[in-house]
């Protein structure tokens, strides 16, 4: 019950997103708390009158708070509560992830080893499980290898330009695409491979979270859907202030941010000039703040760093996010993986910049935790999934 009450907050917290501000911004900071709100277990203070300043206090290590699963402040319609963490479910760290003890790993019971701060699997022949739920088969198979459905039996992961039928044979770091003029045969293709004007059929693509989707086969990171799951790669979205600090509006949100596309139908050359609108965040200030957005100089810098990681040569689990394989920490730095995840974050439709822009610090640790967090796994979350699960049950972490 106690886990129930959250999710079911979070739920009625969706549904109001589609809400629009103007004006000064509600501003967040960690004073203010009333003794009553403080003895409720209360992280973030909310009354029934129009509140221009939100009271924010950090839970302890042991708890977490619910606003973590707030997507912005006009989301906000109540008070959210530190509740104690529930214990992780152990044996499900894959190998190639990162673990602290052997019991954390897939298939400890059976030999998995955590080594050097990573899952070391114990050596199955064969795995069970994949229909219903594929990824539920591909965890007993090394990095590497997958499932494969017929035989039951873990076979290596296929190379780059191999036919495939689905993404989960082509490993980590690439995807089963078709390309065009044909779409017809679909071959395993590496991430940030195609360049602007290549086209290609998604039908294959195995989406998680915010990484392994269509943009993520594209030079540019920006896939222009073509409809039937068919995309082109395209020049990403530019704002036209580059200096971060300039994507700051003082009077509020609704305020304009003016920022050039090339999403023409038919001429991906052409560019238009397009005006969309300031929104506010959790911030200790009333400003508004502009998108980041891919074809920026903040989000290219990131970019140009991610295209020098060899994906493919990593071993790193077919179902591993880019936050949780320790191969690719390793290689990139986590410094790299944390300022990816924090982009791809921030230009993803479903949050903005401006949530992150001017945190408190205890807002860093309450509200937006998962994304100042290090290696989070939270970048592993579907917003689709959350709300799908939300309406049958519970809150799902991938």
């Amino acid at each position: 019950m106690t886990i129930l009450l959250p999710l079911i907050s979070f739920f009625l917290l969706i549904s109001f997103t589609s809400c629009s501000d103007y004006g000064p911004c509600r501003v967040f900071k960690c004073n203010g708390m009333s003794s009553q709100a403080k003895a409720d277990n209360t992280c973030v203070e909310y009354n029934q009158q129009e509140q221009q300043e939100v009271s924010v206090r950090s839970c302890t290590d042991q708890e977490y708070c619910t606003a973590q699963y707030w997507l912005r402040p006009s989301s906000m319609h109540e008070s959210a509560y530190c509740y104690k963490k529930q214990r992780e479910e152990e044996s499900e760290v894959l190998p190639g992830e990162t673990c602290s003890r052997d019991r954390e790993c897939f298939g400890y019971q059976d030999g998995a080893k955590c080594h050097n701060n990573a899952c070391v699997s114990a050596i199955y022949d064969r795995c069970h499980g994949l229909k219903g739920d594929p990824s539920k088969g591909h965890r007993w198979c090394n990095f590497g290898s997958y499932c494969e459905e017929t035989s039951q039996e873990c076979k290596p992961t296929f190379r780059e330009h191999q036919k495939c039928d689905n993404s989960y044979q082509c490993g980590f770091g690439m995807a089963c695409i078709a390309q065009s003029p044909n779409f017809e045969e679909f071959k395993c293709t590496r991430f940030h491979s195609l360049k602007e004007g290549d086209s290609f059929d998604s039908t294959n693509i195995i989406e998680r979270g915010l990484f392994f989707q269509p943009d993520d086969i594209c030079l540019s990171q920006n896939a222009f859907s073509l409809g039937n799951k068919k995309f082109e790669c395209r020049k990403a979205d530019r704002s036209r202030e580059q200096d971060i600090d300039m994507l700051e509006r003082r009077q509020g949100a609704g305020e304009k941010c003016h920022f050039s596309s090339w999403d023409d139908a038919e001429d991906l050359s052409k560019e238009n000039h397009n005006v969309d609108y300031s929104t506010c965040g959790f911030n200790q200030d009333i400003s508004g703040y502009c998108r980041i957005r891919k074809g920026d100089d903040a989000f290219a810098e990131v970019l140009d760093q991610v295209h020098k990681v060899n994906f493919t040569s990593l071993n790193c689990h077919i179902l591993s996010g880019v936050s949780t394989c320790k191969a690719l920490q390793k290689a990139a730095g986590n410094d790299l993986t944390t300022r990816w995840k924090r982009m791809k974050i921030v230009t993803n439709p479903n949050k903005e910049w401006a949530s992150f822009a001017n945190n408190d610090e205890c807002i860093k640790e309450t509200i937006t935790a998962q994304f100042w967090r290090e290696n989070s796994a939270w970048i592993m979350i579907q917003s689709k999934e959350i709300i799908i699960t939300l309406l049958v049950f519970a809150f799902i972490w991938i």
